[in-house]
This record gives C-alpha cells, structure tokens and sequence, in this order.
C-alpha cells in the first residue's frame, strides 16, 4: 500500500524539466518514423534501444537541469528555459533535416557562420512555423516560470536527485552511443573516439598508394590546354531529364554530352566542397575528420597540378568565392602544386559587377569571362600548355537567390526543388557562353574539357533537402563529361567512376605515364580493373560508405547502425537487406568501407608520397 504514495511523490518532486525534455524525446521518436531511414529494416533491438536511450538521457538532463543551484532563481530560470529552447531547436532541425547532430558538424558550421550566406543556409532548413513554436515555447515558459515557478523551484525535491543524475547522465554517455538527444550526441561525438570499422590492417610502413600509370586508349603525342569545370552542387539526377512542364533542366549539358564521354555512374567521394577538391586534385579519398589544409598540413602530396607543371603545363585555379582563404582553400590549392591561384574578390569586378553578385559568390559567367580573358592575356607571349581548374559557386544552397529575370524554367518558384530548377538552368545557361567563349578563341577552342561537380545535392529524393544528413545515390552522384578533340563520343554505362579517377584521366589527356599516388584509374584505360567505391558522409553520425555494384553498404560510426542496399534490384533504396545479406558479402562490403580508415590513418603517419631515391 506504501509503494503508490512513494511513486507519487517521486514523480511531484521530479523537475519539469525531465518531463518536458522527455516529451520533446517522444515527439522526435514518433516525427522520425514518419520520414525515410536508411537504417529501417535493421534489428528492431536496435530502434528499441534507441528510442528508450534518448527518453533515459532526456530525462536525466532534464533532472539535472532542475536541481541546478537555486541561488539566483531567475539566472536558474532563465537557464533551463534557454536549454530546454534549445533542445526544441535542436529537435525541429533533426526533423526537418533527419539528421544527428554532431561535433563535425557544429565545428564545420561555426567556421562558416561569418559568412551571411551561411546564415542564409541554416535559416532556410526552418519554416516560419518552426520560428513561431520556437517563440511561443519560449513565451509559455516564461509565464509558467513568472506564475508558478516551475523552473526554479525545488520543494520538496530529494537533495541528491541532481548528483545522482548527473552521475546516470554521464555513465549512459560513456556507454550508449544510441540516443538522438541533442546535447548526448554534441559530447559523445567530441569527447569520445566513434566506433571503427577496423576490418582492414591498417597500413604502418610503405607507400601503398604509390605506382605508376600504364598509356590508356588515347592515341596522342601533345599535351592539350585542359579546363576542369568543377560545378556546384550538381546533382546527376537532373541530367538529361525534363520538369513536368517538359522543359530540360540543363540543354546545353545534354548537348554537349553527344560530343564527348559520359559516365553514366558517377560518384563524388563526399558531400562537402573542400572534400571533392581534395580528392580530384590529389586523388585519394577523402579525411574523415577535418581536411588535409586544416588537419594534416605535414603530409606529403604531390597534387595534379604538381606533376602537370613537372611535364611542362602552366597551372591556374580560379574560384567564383571571393575569399580565397575560406575552408584553407589557399593552403589546399598551394599544397598540390598550382602555380597561380585567385578568387574572383572585389578587386576582379567592377563597381557594377560587385553590385549585381548575390548569393556565395559570383555568377559563373562572370568566373568564365574574368579567368579566360586573364588566361589570354597571360597566354600571348606563354606557349606552354595550360591547366585551369574553374570551381564555381552560383549553384550553391539555398538555391533561392536567383534574380527574377533569370529565372528561366520558373518565374516564381513555390518548392525548393523549382528554386534549384531555376539555380541549376542558370549554370547550364552560363557554362553555354563559355562554350561560345572557347569556340571564338584561336589557341583554347581545342582544349579539352572535364564537367563534374564538387559534390552532388538532395532534391527531395527522399524528402530530403539538406547534404549532411544521409547517404542515399542523390547524396554522392555527379556528373562527368569529358570532351576534346580525340576524346570518343560514348556513354560508358557497364563500368562506374569516382573522382579518385580524375586525376589519372587528365594524365592519360596530357599523355604523361609517371610514379604518382593517385588511387584511381583513368576512363579511358586499356582494360578497366574492377573497383569499389568508398564514399564519406561527414555528418549524420559519420557515415562510412562502400559501392561494389549491385551492392552498398553503409556504417554510421556515431552508432554502429549499418545498412544494405541492392542498388540494381532497388535503385530508390527502400529496403535496407543487411539481415539478409551473405556473410561473406557483408565482410566484403565492410572491407572496402574500411578503406576510408585506412586512408586516414595513412594520411596521419605520413605514408601518401616519398620521392623516388
């Protein structure tokens, strides 16, 4: 007859901070099972174990929250009012971007919050009515505390209730990597080391990546002027495709793809752009953590442009981005070797021109005329050949800053897939006039050309409208079209790339077989060797990624969660097989997604590049 009393008085005497950040728990479990999960359809064990951690840890933060000293009632009010805020942010963001916060990821997004277009981004993941529960939350919480004291009152509350939970809070820190409970998952993932693949031995002496390429099908004994378009944000789903409307998303693509060689399946190795410039300029796979300009400055590399320029060509790297610093970009483009680099900053346009930029950047038309008007005037008296890498900005999320009189497909957007519509036909439009540009020019008109993206974007695909949350096919695929002179007009459908194979295709364009560190193999080679893939989402609880067609394969280390897709049986990705899947198969897979820890760790103990004795 005692143990209800007792019961009662336990649950009076806890804080209504457990309560409410228990219930936010609740609602983020219910919204999350309405929306797309590469995981659903793994052991039900584990969403039961993820579900019951983050109400446990929810709960016990909430506890601790409520028995912060109460010297100075309204501080302590005004406190857990503001956490508890938070948490609702933090929770309107996960649902609208299905995404686990982490420490990579507010790190990353700090770093760029100096930049208004920045803001720009995280504002649009919120809808006006989040911003209005967010102020009316606040509000009610104010009046409660103001009425009732609910936030700072601690009668009749056990003295050690705040101690005792702040000590369960911690151990289920230590222990339990499943909860999705904001502040949980910030700690967990900077404090403490994620959970390895570890299926490979990692590499601990030699140079593994070194060797040296074989001559591929190109038949030429010159070395071309070579132009590398590295596109924003461009999503292959929109290629060769057409809105309900019927109109092409990018014509001048689509034409110019019946010229050259495509790759029908493309990947980039990750989502972020610094990563994608990395890895087709120096061609390994991306970091995990980090960059190499931020997190690895001592490694050795010897980049793309380094071996063009031994063999002969002058190279350039031009970014629509005024700052050249932003993302260590200066530090990235000096390490693998370009002998001139700009930004297209204030100093490049003129009064006009900085007055009509909008967005991250200028427009690429404006990148391709400032960088091929300076190539010609540099080029008068300089015969040898060129390599210009353009990295565009135009494109970039939010995607709704296109001025209306460009907005060629729809004049007045009402979805976010439209305003990338009218962003991404704006680049197609502008990379038309380039083409112009180089027909008209005596020296540049052969050059050969190379079109891909830094990194793909979702569309929606899966509701999705954000590029750190998942890893799904819209995540990662890219275009890669690459057009000159003796270069085949063909659609390469039975083998897939990555841009880990860039940077051996330009060397079979340039006709140059030397030793180098490039893990990749060109397009074009004699006999293609059969290759995987290893892909990496940063964020999203660090998303490890492995492509061996049909299959792929998916390790989120913040968790331990994994997932299976048969891409050729279930190209949407809807049913995650990995109970299913053969041992052996999943060994494999789980190899190949290993490599990226490898990489990293060989990247640390400096082992990408030694100089031949």
């Amino acid at each position: 007859m005692k143990a209800a009393p007792v019961a009662n008085t336990w649950l009076r005497c806890l804080p209504p901070a457990a309560w409410l950040l228990a219930g936010f728990q609740i609602i983020l479990a219910i919204g999350l099972q309405t929306q797309p999960d590469m995981f659903r359809g793994g052991r039900w064990t584990d969403r039961a174990a993820t579900t019951a951690a983050s109400l446990l840890s929810a709960w016990l933060l909430g506890c601790v929250l409520g028995q912060l000293p109460n010297h100075w009632p309204i501080v302590k009010a005004l406190t857990v009012i503001g956490l508890a805020t938070a948490q609702l942010a933090a929770l309107i963001y996960q649902l609208r971007a299905n995404v686990i916060l982490s420490y990579a990821l507010l790190k990353d997004c700090w770093a760029t919050l100096v930049l208004p277009e920045a803001w720009a981004v995280l504002a649009s993941r919120f809808t006006t009515a989040d911003y209005l529960i967010l102020l009316a939350f606040y509000f009610a919480a104010i009046i409660s505390e103001r009425k009732w004291n609910c936030f700072s009152n601690q009668t009749q509350r056990p003295a050690h209730l705040g101690k005792a939970a702040f000590i369960a809070y911690t151990l289920l820190l230590i222990a339990s990597s499943r909860s999705r409970e904001p502040l949980h998952t910030l700690l967990r993932s900077a404090l403490l080391t994620p959970k390895p693949l570890h299926r490979t031995t990692p590499a601990t002496e030699g140079y593994p990546y070194i060797s040296t390429n074989q001559p591929g099908r190109l038949k030429t004994d010159q070395k071309p002027d070579i132009f590398l378009l590295v596109i924003e944000s461009f999503n292959r789903n929109f290629v060769g495709t057409r809105t309900p409307e019927g109109k092409e998303y990018t014509p001048i693509f689509n034409a110019l793809s019946k010229k050259g060689t495509v790759i029908d399946r493309f990947y980039a190795n990750s989502v972020y752009t610094i990563k994608g410039h990395e890895t087709i300029l120096t061609g390994i796979l991306p970091t995990i953590h980090g960059s190499l300009p931020e997190s690895f400055p001592k490694t050795t590399l010897q980049g793309l442009p380094t071996v063009l320029h031994r063999y002969g060509y002058q190279t350039y790297y031009f970014q629509a981005q005024p700052s050249i610093t932003f993302g260590f970009t200066d530090r990235l483009m000096q390490r693998v070797g370009f002998d001139q680099i700009h930004a297209l900053d204030e100093h490049w346009l003129t009064h006009d021109e900085n007055q009509q930029r909008w967005g991250w950047g200028v427009r690429d038309i404006q990148l391709y005329q400032k960088a091929l008007n300076y190539l010609t005037q540099t080029g008068q008296t300089n015969e040898q050949p060129v390599f210009a890498m353009f990295a565009t900005v135009a494109n970039h999320a939010p995607f709704d800053q296109v001025p209306p009189a460009l907005r060629f497909l729809y004049p007045t957007p009402n979805s976010k897939r439209q305003c990338y519509a009218n962003s991404l036909a704006l680049t197609d439009h502008d990379l038309g006039d380039f083409l112009e540009r180089l027909k008209a020019h005596p020296r540049f008109r052969k050059a050969h050309l190379i079109l891909t993206g830094d990194h793909s974007f979702p569309i929606g695909e899966h509701d999705g409208y954000c590029n750190e949350a998942s890893a799904y096919e819209e995540d990662f695929r890219t275009p890669l079209l690459i057009v000159g002179p003796n270069i085949p007009a063909t659609n390469i459908t039975t083998t897939s790339y990555d841009q880990t194979d860039i940077a051996p295709t330009l060397l079979d364009i340039a006709n140059i077989q030397c030793r180098h560190h490039f893990v990749g193999q060109s397009v074009f080679a004699v006999t293609p060797r059969h290759k995987a893939h290893q892909l990496l989402q940063p964020y999203g609880g660090t998303l490890l990624c492995a492509i061996d067609f049909p299959y792929k394969y998916i390790y989120q280390q913040q968790t331990g969660r994994e997932a299976i897709f048969d891409l050729e049986n279930d190209p949407h990705e809807d049913r995650n097989i990995i109970g299913t899947t053969s041992l052996n198969t999943l060994k494999n897979l789980q190899n190949e997604a290993a490599k990226l820890e490898t990489n990293e760790q060989l990247i640390e103990r400096n082992r990408i590049w030694k100089e031949a004795p």
